[in-house]
């Protein structure tokens, strides 16, 4: 997670009991509230999982190295990390400069 990250959850962690739950939703109430969310502001096609497809990504345009995005993401090997970085053309062109 980024410092930012970090740090709001923290926060919002602060003063409560440590076996109670930040978000009381199961992993399928939340994967309902994500897709009710897309679909009322006319976002179609997208899961909570394509979440990790867009960050990984980002932080690829950004010039992270592949170790470095193996060490966020999780993924063991390349060719896993390849099936979740998106890259355009346009975003490499830009790092080359």
């Amino acid at each position: 997670l980024s410092t930012v990250a970090v740090t709001l959850l923290k926060e919002l962690c602060d003063g409560r009991d440590k076996d109670s739950r930040l978000i009381n939703l199961s992993s399928y109430g939340l994967t309902q509230a994500f897709r009710r969310s897309a679909r009322l502001t006319g976002v179609y096609g997208v899961c909570f999982h394509s979440l990790r497809h867009t960050c990984i990504t980002r932080y690829a345009e950004k010039g992270l190295s592949t170790l470095q995005l193996q060490q966020i993401s999780g993924h063991r090997s390349i060719v896993m990390l390849e099936r979740y970085t998106h890259l355009k053309a346009e975003s490499i062109v830009g790092l080359m400069d």
